[in-house]
């Protein structure tokens, strides 16, 4: 009994240290908040999966640096839209759930959060309604079209955050551009 605890043990240790291996990082370069300067999200490389990641958004000031605070929201990058609506902006995220159901979700964006505002549920996949299907792709058909996320080697996703992190006291520019 003992021996198959250690096996299940070594065996589980063993698959979260492939796991770090193969660790995805990623980067986004948009104007989340539609402020007009640009802000970065870096995607958590352990907390991603086909669903999406967790990615910490750091919102960026007039001088290129950014704000000392940030905030975190989970969502694909394919399936996440900013609109503006006036006086605010709101981002929508899809979150897919089982048999081809998802839900849209929106969020005001605030100073440094999110704040939700609506949750629908849709069916968008190829045994859904048309209706819902148009919906997706009106939200996140560009999208697809024009990925924003970049891949980034775990040395140039670790010295971004490190730059961002010295930077924001010293107001210079911290993260290179698109490409």
């Amino acid at each position: 009994m003992k021996s198959n605890v250690f096996i299940l043990m070594a065996a589980v240790l063993a698959s979260l240290a492939v796991a770090k291996d193969d660790a995805k990082f990623y980067r986004i370069i948009t104007d989340f908040n539609l402020d007009g300067f640009r802000d970065v999200a870096f995607s958590e490389p352990d907390l991603c999966g086909n669903a999406g990641c967790w990615w910490t958004i750091h919102f960026g000031k007039e001088n290129g640096s950014f704000e000392n605070e940030f905030t975190s929201l989970f969502f694909h990058p394919l399936a996440f839209n900013i609109s503006d609506k006036g006086d605010t902006s709101t981002i929508t995220v899809y979150h897919r759930g089982g048999g081809g159901e998802g839900s849209l979700i929106t969020y005001e964006i605030e100073r440094f959060e999110f704040i939700e505002i609506s949750t629908q549920t849709i069916h968008p996949d190829d045994n859904g309604n048309e209706g819902d299907q148009a919906l997706y792709e009106s939200l996140f058909g560009e999208l697809r079209a024009n990925r924003l996320d970049e891949s980034l080697s775990k040395d140039q996703y670790f010295k971004q955050i490190e730059e961002i992190k010295a930077n924001q006291s010293a107001h210079t520019t911290p993260v290179s551009a698109p490409r």
